[in-house]
Protein backbone atom coordinates (compact mmCIF):
# COMPACT_ATOMS: atom_id res chain seq x y z
CA UNK A 1 0.00 0.00 0.00
CA UNK A 2 1.90 3.49 -0.93
CA UNK A 3 2.29 5.96 1.61
CA UNK A 4 0.25 8.35 0.44
CA UNK A 5 -3.43 7.96 -1.21
CA UNK A 6 -3.80 8.39 -5.50
CA UNK A 7 -5.61 11.32 -6.79
CA UNK A 8 -8.45 10.66 -8.99
CA UNK A 9 -7.15 11.49 -12.49
CA UNK A 10 -10.16 10.26 -14.30
CA UNK A 11 -12.16 12.64 -14.86
CA UNK A 12 -9.77 14.97 -16.04
CA UNK A 13 -7.94 15.04 -19.80
CA UNK A 14 -4.71 13.80 -19.36
CA UNK A 15 -3.07 17.05 -20.28
CA UNK A 16 -4.58 19.22 -18.03
CA UNK A 17 -3.03 20.56 -15.77
CA UNK A 18 -5.94 22.61 -13.69
CA UNK A 19 -6.92 21.14 -10.15
CA UNK A 20 -10.77 19.63 -10.09
CA UNK A 21 -12.98 22.22 -9.18
CA UNK A 22 -14.28 22.01 -5.42
CA UNK A 23 -18.10 22.11 -4.78
CA UNK A 24 -17.34 24.72 -1.84
CA UNK A 25 -17.14 28.21 -3.01
CA UNK A 26 -14.15 29.93 -1.49
CA UNK A 27 -16.38 32.90 -0.48
CA UNK A 28 -17.54 33.71 3.18
CA UNK A 29 -20.37 31.92 4.23
CA UNK A 30 -24.01 34.23 3.96
CA UNK A 31 -23.88 34.46 8.09
CA UNK A 32 -20.44 35.62 8.54
CA UNK A 33 -21.61 39.38 9.25
CA UNK A 34 -24.66 38.03 11.25
CA UNK A 35 -22.24 35.69 13.42
CA UNK A 36 -19.67 39.31 13.95
CA UNK A 37 -22.96 41.66 13.64
CA UNK A 38 -21.16 43.27 17.29
CA UNK A 39 -17.42 43.85 15.42
CA UNK A 40 -19.33 44.67 12.23
CA UNK A 41 -20.92 47.35 13.96
CA UNK A 42 -17.95 48.35 15.67
CA UNK A 43 -15.76 49.33 12.90
CA UNK A 44 -18.64 51.16 11.02
CA UNK A 45 -19.08 53.38 13.79
CA UNK A 46 -14.53 53.48 14.46
CA UNK A 47 -14.48 53.98 11.03
CA UNK A 48 -16.87 57.26 10.99
CA UNK A 49 -15.17 58.10 14.03
CA UNK A 50 -11.70 58.01 12.87
CA UNK A 51 -12.16 59.76 9.50
CA UNK A 52 -13.70 62.74 11.19
CA UNK A 53 -10.70 62.79 13.92
CA UNK A 54 -8.44 62.81 10.72
CA UNK A 55 -10.75 65.98 9.19
CA UNK A 56 -10.87 67.67 12.10
CA UNK A 57 -6.75 67.22 12.38
CA UNK A 58 -6.32 68.56 8.98
CA UNK A 59 -8.90 71.64 9.63
CA UNK A 60 -6.51 72.93 12.65
CA UNK A 61 -2.98 71.75 11.28
CA UNK A 62 -3.78 73.97 8.01
CA UNK A 63 -0.40 75.86 7.23
CA UNK A 64 -1.12 79.27 5.92
CA UNK A 65 1.85 79.32 3.99
CA UNK A 66 0.27 76.06 2.07
CA UNK A 67 -2.46 78.07 0.11
CA UNK A 68 -2.40 79.55 -3.55
CA UNK A 69 -1.48 83.39 -3.98
CA UNK A 70 -5.25 83.51 -4.82
CA UNK A 71 -5.94 82.86 -1.22
CA UNK A 72 -3.74 85.43 -0.37
CA UNK A 73 -5.19 88.20 -2.44
CA UNK A 74 -8.35 87.71 -1.84
CA UNK A 75 -7.56 87.51 2.51
CA UNK A 76 -8.14 84.15 3.12
CA UNK A 77 -5.34 84.09 4.72
CA UNK A 78 -3.67 86.33 7.27
CA UNK A 79 -1.65 89.11 5.39
CA UNK A 80 1.13 88.59 7.88
CA UNK A 81 1.85 85.40 6.26
CA UNK A 82 3.89 86.08 3.19
CA UNK A 83 4.20 83.07 0.66
CA UNK A 84 7.69 81.66 0.94
CA UNK A 85 8.47 82.38 -3.11
CA UNK A 86 6.74 83.30 -6.24
CA UNK A 87 5.99 79.88 -7.42
CA UNK A 88 3.49 78.16 -5.79
CA UNK A 89 3.55 74.02 -5.71
CA UNK A 90 0.12 73.17 -7.21
CA UNK A 91 1.34 69.50 -7.59
CA UNK A 92 2.77 69.24 -4.78
CA UNK A 93 -0.24 70.22 -2.60
CA UNK A 94 -2.71 68.36 -4.91
CA UNK A 95 -0.67 65.49 -4.24
CA UNK A 96 -0.58 65.49 -0.66
CA UNK A 97 -4.50 66.47 -0.31
CA UNK A 98 -4.66 63.37 -2.37
CA UNK A 99 -2.66 61.32 -0.06
CA UNK A 100 -4.60 63.03 3.30
CA UNK A 101 -8.00 61.95 1.71
CA UNK A 102 -8.33 58.79 -0.22
CA UNK A 103 -7.22 56.70 2.05
CA UNK A 104 -10.13 57.04 4.18
CA UNK A 105 -11.97 57.72 1.07
CA UNK A 106 -11.39 53.84 0.15
CA UNK A 107 -12.04 52.18 3.72
CA UNK A 108 -15.55 53.83 4.10
CA UNK A 109 -16.51 53.13 0.55
CA UNK A 110 -15.17 49.40 0.53
CA UNK A 111 -16.37 49.66 4.23
CA UNK A 112 -19.65 49.77 2.43
CA UNK A 113 -19.28 46.73 -0.09
CA UNK A 114 -18.62 44.33 2.84
CA UNK A 115 -21.54 46.16 4.97
CA UNK A 116 -23.77 45.52 2.16
CA UNK A 117 -24.86 49.48 2.44
CA UNK A 118 -27.61 50.72 0.25
CA UNK A 119 -27.07 49.90 -3.43
CA UNK A 120 -27.81 53.02 -4.88
CA UNK A 121 -25.77 55.22 -2.49
CA UNK A 122 -22.84 52.47 -3.11
CA UNK A 123 -23.18 53.31 -6.77
CA UNK A 124 -24.22 56.58 -7.19
CA UNK A 125 -21.85 58.22 -4.69
CA UNK A 126 -18.53 56.94 -5.35
CA UNK A 127 -18.67 58.00 -8.87
CA UNK A 128 -20.00 61.28 -8.06
CA UNK A 129 -16.75 61.39 -5.39
CA UNK A 130 -14.04 60.70 -7.89
CA UNK A 131 -15.99 63.19 -10.44
CA UNK A 132 -15.59 65.83 -7.86
CA UNK A 133 -12.27 65.42 -6.90
CA UNK A 134 -11.01 65.99 -10.89
CA UNK A 135 -13.40 69.22 -10.81
CA UNK A 136 -11.17 69.56 -7.60
CA UNK A 137 -7.93 69.35 -9.09
CA UNK A 138 -9.07 71.20 -12.08
CA UNK A 139 -10.13 74.32 -9.81
CA UNK A 140 -7.07 73.82 -7.77
CA UNK A 141 -5.06 74.15 -11.20
CA UNK A 142 -6.37 77.11 -12.01
CA UNK A 143 -6.44 78.55 -8.93
CA UNK A 144 -10.20 79.04 -8.21
CA UNK A 145 -11.30 80.32 -4.86
CA UNK A 146 -14.31 79.63 -3.72
CA UNK A 147 -15.09 76.74 -6.16
CA UNK A 148 -12.15 75.04 -5.28
CA UNK A 149 -12.98 74.37 -1.50
CA UNK A 150 -16.89 74.17 -2.33
CA UNK A 151 -16.46 71.49 -4.57
CA UNK A 152 -13.62 69.78 -1.67
CA UNK A 153 -16.91 70.33 0.69
CA UNK A 154 -19.04 68.30 -1.19
CA UNK A 155 -15.99 65.85 -1.39
CA UNK A 156 -16.15 65.86 2.64
CA UNK A 157 -19.78 65.78 2.86
CA UNK A 158 -20.04 62.67 0.46
CA UNK A 159 -17.68 61.10 3.16
CA UNK A 160 -19.65 61.36 5.84
CA UNK A 161 -22.61 60.58 4.69
CA UNK A 162 -20.76 57.15 3.31
CA UNK A 163 -19.82 56.63 6.57
CA UNK A 164 -23.26 57.19 8.20
CA UNK A 165 -25.04 55.08 5.84
CA UNK A 166 -22.12 52.70 6.67
CA UNK A 167 -23.27 52.80 10.10
CA UNK A 168 -27.03 52.54 9.29
CA UNK A 169 -25.79 49.10 7.24
CA UNK A 170 -24.29 47.87 10.23
CA UNK A 171 -27.37 48.25 12.43
CA UNK A 172 -29.62 46.95 9.74
CA UNK A 173 -31.41 50.27 9.93
CA UNK A 174 -31.12 51.19 6.48
CA UNK A 175 -29.55 49.30 3.54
Amino acid sequence: QPCCPRRDLSSREPWSLQPKKSKKSPSLPMDFFEEHATQTKAVAVCTLVMWMMHMVGLIFSVDPKNHSPTDHAKGYVDASQELDSDEFPFWLRICTNQQENFPFALFLFWGGIVLKANAAWMTIVPILFVTFRLLWMACYLWDLQPWRSNVYGMTVLMLLGTGIVNVLAAFEVWK
